[in-house]
């Protein structure tokens, strides 16, 4: 019985992992992510409880409530890696507040990635931005020139839902090491894994680019006779893989050399043609035999 509870044990210890790794999200909201405040002078909050934007209440929301100071508010957040595809949320102007245009602006890494503009009349809708390979995130709300003095301006980003991208776990080149004869060529190509990662850029590089070198695609071009490794290396994790190039001198005659020494013999075999010819008329003419030319030979 008692090693009966152990092995049960055992197993159940070993099934964890696997369990967790089966529950493991692909999506994250906004309100497990740490967001600096950077508008000043603005009464902002973040992860706002029942926000109400049209006739919906949301449970969390980014909000912009504006009564004077600056015209642009901006959230932060520096967290997420480059392991998010997407953004998903909705924006709207809050229930009771005034009538002002405004926009949203999303940043990555410091570029600009998308606007969303929002007139007084607008509906709340949702919106979808691409946050491949971004680390942080900039969400901006940029309010109507005139929305100042003692008008409360309250515009929220709700329910905003990050989509985890499928990261790549490793690299290889498929048929190992190559033999290439100067000034030839060989294309190369990676295998990323798993096959649905997200994002499969890689680069190429050569150790020594005066025995072979390696453009953006992986093609190989062979100068000079020795050794070079070859690495490829992924954008998402920089996993590596490497093959060795031996580059030798082709020994083998060259097309254009058989092409001229055929040409020569063709053109010997013709002269020898006419010279026999010519001793077959010369024999006729004369009324010898080609016996007696033949033993003159012996």
């Amino acid at each position: 019985m008692k090693k009966r509870i152990l092995s049960l044990v055992l197993a159940a210890l070993l099934l964890l992992p696997l369990t967790a790794m089966a529950n493991a999200s692909t999506t994250q909201s906004l309100v497990g992510l740490a967001f600096t405040n950077g508008g000043q002078g603005a009464s902002c909050s973040v992860n706002v409880q029942h926000v109400t934007i049209g006739t919906t209440t949301y449970q969390n929301a980014l909000r912009y409530s504006v009564s004077g100071g600056p015209n642009s508010f901006v959230y932060s957040c520096h967290n997420l890696n480059g392991q998010f595809t997407t953004l998903t949320g909705r924006i709207g102007r809050q229930a009771g507040s005034q009538n002002f245009n405004a926009r949203f602006s999303f940043y990555g890494d410091g570029r600009h990635i998308a606007t969303h503009a929002m007139n007084a009349s607008d509906a709340a809708r949702t919106i979808t931005i691409d946050v491949t390979g971004v680390n942080v995130l900039e969400i901006r709300l940029h309010r109507a020139a005139g929305a100042s003095g003692n008008l409360t301006i309250t515009y929220a980003f709700a329910n905003g839902v990050l989509t985890r991208a499928n990261a790549v776990t490793g690299v290889s080149i498929p048929g190992g090491n190559r033999s290439v004869h100067v000034g030839r060529t060989v294309q190369l190509q990676a295998t990323v894994a798993p096959h649905n990662a997200t994002n499969r850029n890689v680069t190429w590089a050569s150790s020594n680019t005066a025995i072979a070198t390696v453009n953006a695609s992986g093609l190989v071009t062979a100068v000079a006779p020795g050794n070079a490794n070859i690495t490829v290396t992924t954008r998402d994790g920089n996993f590596t893989a490497s093959v060795r190039v031996t580059v030798t001198q082709d020994q083998s005659v060259p097309s254009a050399t058989w092409a001229l020494i055929q040409a020569v013999l063709r053109s010997i075999g013709n002269l020898f043609s006419s010279i026999g010819n010519f001793i077959m008329m010369f024999l006729r003419w004369l009324g010898m035999p080609i016996t007696w030319f033949i033993g003159l030979f012996r």
